[in-house]
């Protein structure tokens, strides 16, 4: 794989462009138009019309869940059934790239990304990835291992399960800290003074169950004090029930 076709200007995009230039291979971004600036994509950018320019040995499609489908579509009327595809999809088949390609896969990156933030160090990313045939699997292994020392060859029902538990631990988690953000705003408390306890949750995390480490009103059965944390929360019953269900989960591990 030399030259790669990258579809997509979101998250994804942004951040993989340059990481695969810098592995010295031919990155081309394809998009619908053109509207950031060149300083921030430091590769060559074309629209759909210009695909006759380009003759990638690997497609990228670095897009919504639903337009893979649509896109593949789409490029399956321009490039060659020996072409690699890959979707950077966690959630989705390998098999909702259209099936005019011969070799089709997945490369996804197991991390939040922000267009314009910084993923440092990127080979300390996992990078899932998963391929359909022999060949793509040979060449995407070496690609993957290339950018990051974190690798895992997984397929779709694993991936699937995998994405389940990644919005569970990343999502979910940073909308309750949403929810505390607000709750201190409300009292004119620092959010800043739970950042300590909140990196320690984090850090202290190893490959073995998380439940060691729970601590907590839910987990010794302090009734008392779960009573006045839901009269605090009295004028927010959304807030209460995420409690209640939570207490009652850890309750229960």
């Amino acid at each position: 794989m030399k030259e790669v076709l990258l579809v997509g200007g979101g998250n994804m995009a942004w951040h993989l462009a340059p990481q695969l230039s810098d592995r010295q291979l031919e990155v081309t971004v394809l998009r619908a138009r053109s509207r950031e600036t060149r300083e921030l994509w430091p590769v060559r950018q074309i629209v759909w019309d210009q695909l006759d320019e380009v003759r990638p040995n690997l497609l990228i499609l670095a897009v919504a869940d639903d337009a893979i489908g649509p896109i593949s579509e789409r490029l399956a009327t321009v490039f060659p059934p020996e072409t690699f595809v890959l979707h950077t999809s966690g959630a989705t088949p390998a098999g909702s790239i259209n099936e005019h390609f011969l070799h089709r896969g997945v490369l996804w990156p197991i991390r939040s990304l922000v267009k314009g933030g910084t993923v440092h160090p990127w080979t300390e990313t996992p990078l899932v990835y998963f391929a359909e045939t022999e060949d793509l699997r040979g060449s995407l292994k070496r690609l993957v291992e290339d950018l990051s020392q974190l690798t895992y060859f997984l397929g779709d029902a694993q991936r699937s399960t995998l994405h389940l538990c990644a919005t569970i631990s990343n999502n979910f988690v940073n909308a309750l800290y949403q929810m505390s953000y607000q709750l201190c705003e409300e009292q004119d408390i620092p959010f800043a003074a739970l950042l300590p306890i909140i990196r320690a949750t984090a850090e202290r995390q190893t490959p073995g169950p998380p439940k060691r480490w729970q601590t907590g009103a839910a987990f010794r059965g302090d009734t008392a004090t779960m009573e006045r944390h839901l009269q605090q929360l009295e004028e927010q019953p959304q807030l209460a029930a995420v409690y209640r269900l939570l207490s009652d989960l850890i309750a229960k591990q």
